[in-house]
């Protein structure tokens, strides 16, 4: 059950959602999908040693850096 719950917790799609609106002013919705990917991603390998709070934590980084890395990369 916990690895539902960490999982689903991870997910960064609000993050990147709100960041990518913040930012753009549009609802980007590739980036909202790709963003709960990159939460998937990120909380795979340590789901089993991490508390719910550090698994939010986990996902709201990875929606952040998501964000960030690919307008850098497209610039």
């Amino acid at each position: 059950m916990f690895i539902l719950v960490a999982t689903t917790l991870a997910t960064a799609s609000l993050t990147s959602f709100f960041i990518t609106y913040m930012k753009d002013k549009v609802a980007d919705v590739c980036m909202t999908l790709n963003g709960g990917l990159a939460g998937l991603v990120s909380i795979t390998t340590g789901y089993a040693n991490v508390s719910p709070v550090g698994t939010v934590v986990i996902g709201f980084n990875s929606g952040r850096l998501l964000v960030f890395s690919v307008t850098f990369l497209e610039k």
